[in-house]
């Protein structure tokens, strides 16, 4: 892989140069690049090292290999490849797409494409995410998990109403996502600044906040 040193520490692969520099005369690809340095990725992150090993149409769950319950050895890697080269096989199939299908075709929740939540991979990397329900629904879904990927509502009548769902069903469809111990995970993250009304008084929870049941609940009143 050749690499270009540019500022102490940072390194730019110049087959990803070349991808922006090919895609420029189309679309903003010099500001894809940009994007993808920012979060420290290269070509070579989904797609493996040049050579008989590189993999055209890496699948999500390379990178993202299951819940805080069942993963590959953590919920996210920054890489869709293993140590020796070879792709990595997810544990748990929540946040991938069937074998055989690319992400740019592939289909989630109510049938949408992928690609309109997440965006697309060499031009919106990483950067598309809806922050919740009333981001596309006028009103809030009527369900427990049938959320993308299984996740609950976001928002505040949730806030209000999933202390009702804990006592039916208890915690444990809960801690997939908001972990074992739980307090939260990269999975239960804000994806915007969230202030919420509670019987624990209003809370405040900035974007990047990791949910747990402590971040209301006080520690000594365990969680059941």
């Amino acid at each position: 892989m050749r690499r270009l040193q540019t500022l102490p520490g940072v390194q730019i692969d110049l087959c990803q140069v070349a991808m922006a520099a090919r895609a420029a005369s189309q679309s903003e690809g010099m500001g894809v690049l940009l994007l993808l340095l920012a979060q420290g990725l290269s070509c070579s992150n989904c797609h493996g090292s040049s050579g008989p090993g590189r993999v055209a149409a890496p699948l999500c769950q390379s990178c993202h290999t299951g819940t805080a319950l069942r993963n590959s050895g953590q919920i996210r890697f920054s890489s869709a490849s293993e140590p020796d080269g070879g792709v990595r096989h997810a544990a748990d199939s929540t946040f991938g797409v069937s074998d055989g299908t690319r992400y740019t075709l592939a289909t989630g929740h109510g049938g949408l494409q992928c690609e309109v939540c997440h965006g697309e991979p060499h031009y919106e990397p990483h950067m598309k995410l809806v922050a919740g329900c009333a981001d596309c629904h006028d009103v809030p879904p009527n369900t427990t998990d049938g959320g993308p990927h299984g996740l609950h509502p976001v928002g505040e009548p949730w806030v209000k109403a999933h202390g009702l769902v804990v006592d039916e069903t208890g915690v444990a469809t809960c801690l997939p996502c908001h972990g074992k111990d739980r307090r939260g995970t990269a999975l239960s993250r804000t994806l915007s600044d969230r202030d919420f009304k509670t019987s624990y008084g209003e809370k405040r929870f900035p974007r990047g906040t990791e949910i747990g049941c402590y971040s209301c609940h006080a520690d000594n009143k365990r969680v059941n």
